[in-house]
Formats: C-alpha cells, structure tokens, sequence
C-alpha cells in the first residue's frame, strides 16, 4: 500500500518474489479461484488497511512491518479492494479490482501482462 493506490508485485517465472523477472502493477489483483491465497502486505507511508469485503479479508498495514492474508476465494467474480483506514486527503480513491478466475483464465491473464511488461521496458531501454 501506499498512498493511494495498492501495488501488486507477482514473482516471475523463476517462481522467488523480489527478482529481476517479477510483475508489477497498481490495483489490479487477478487469483484463482479454488486455491489458497497468500498476500505479504506493506506499507511505503503510513497506516493502510487492505479490505476484501467480499472475501471477509482485513489486514491493517503498518510502516516498516510485512503483514500476511489469506483467503481462499470459492467463486469467479470480480470484487473491490478497498483501504478501511483513513490514509490521508486521497483515501477515498484508494480502489483497486480483485478478479477470481479459473487457473487458465488466470494463466493467461498473467502471461498477456507478463509479455506487456516486457515489451514495454524492452520499448522504453531502446529508446534511451
């Protein structure tokens, strides 16, 4: 979390979050459905609270401290993510969109935003 908006970091094909091959995008959660579902949350700035409504996940966020939530989501759908601690003057903007899909909608769904990824950074080091 920071503010206003939720990062989303998503290990790469190596499969270890934190390397050079991960995805990254804001607000835009995509799992799927019928399988456990682990989130590491942080927070860059201040107080942040991750809110599934629909899920029944809450995870309050602090500065400096990796928090986890789990939840394993039952059916396909597309749900709010939302922060239910006020954060500052932008908290009201602070959504994202949680999708639940089957693992091949997922799958690719991920490899369409992975060759996205890369085929912009690839554009933008050619530029330089």
């Amino acid at each position: 979390g920071r503010q206003f908006e939720w990062r989303l970091q998503y290990s790469g094909p190596d499969r270890a979050l934190g390397t050079s091959d991960d995805l990254f995008l804001a607000n835009d959660l995509h799992v799927p459905v019928d399988e456990d579902v682990v989130l590491l949350i942080t927070s860059e700035d201040v107080l942040h609270s991750f809110f599934l409504p629909n899920m029944r996940v809450k995870q309050d966020v602090v500065p400096g401290m990796s928090q986890y939530a789990w939840f394993k989501p039952k059916q396909s759908g597309s749900y709010d993510i939302v922060c239910a601690e006020l954060c500052g003057w932008g908290h009201y903007k602070m959504k994202g969109r949680l999708t639940v899909e089957s693992r091949d909608e997922f799958d690719a769904w991920y490899q369409r935003k992975y060759q996205e990824q890369e085929t912009s950074e690839f554009t933008a080091q050619a530029g330089d």
